[in-house]
């Protein structure tokens, strides 16, 4: 099993850290390790830092949709970012119709992306 981990925030600055955790509970425990993909998975492009995002995966992309890029609660973008699952680079950003949203969720059901809130 792998757990991404994108974007966040600190006390001074919104992160554009990807982390991935994998685990394999046949293995034991030390297999249950992090990677820290964030120097590595960048160029030719890097991803926007950003926090209170919603992501999902389609099996070989995850798509980071919106989020605030600034320690400011008031500020929202309309952007969508790929991270290539095998590859651990990004993609370059998707021009959307998005509306800038942060504070909402994401699901893929039926094949579909779904977006809520914001």
């Amino acid at each position: 099993t792998k757990i991404y981990v994108y974007g966040g925030r600190d006390i001074s600055s919104v992160k554009d850290a990807m982390e991935i955790y994998e685990t394999d509970p046949e293995k034991g425990s030390t297999y249950n390790t992090w990677d820290d993909v964030t120097t590595s998975s960048k160029g030719p492009h890097n991803p926007t830092p950003v926090r209170n995002c919603a992501a999902v995966s389609t099996g070989t992309k995850i798509l980071i949709f919106g989020g605030n890029p600034t320690t400011s609660s008031s500020i929202a973008i309309a952007l969508v970012q790929s991270f290539d699952i095998a590859s651990k680079k990004w993609d370059a950003p998707v021009s959307t119709a998005v509306f800038a949203r942060y504070f909402h969720s994401a699901t893929v059901l039926n094949g579909f992306v779904i977006l809520s809130g914001g």
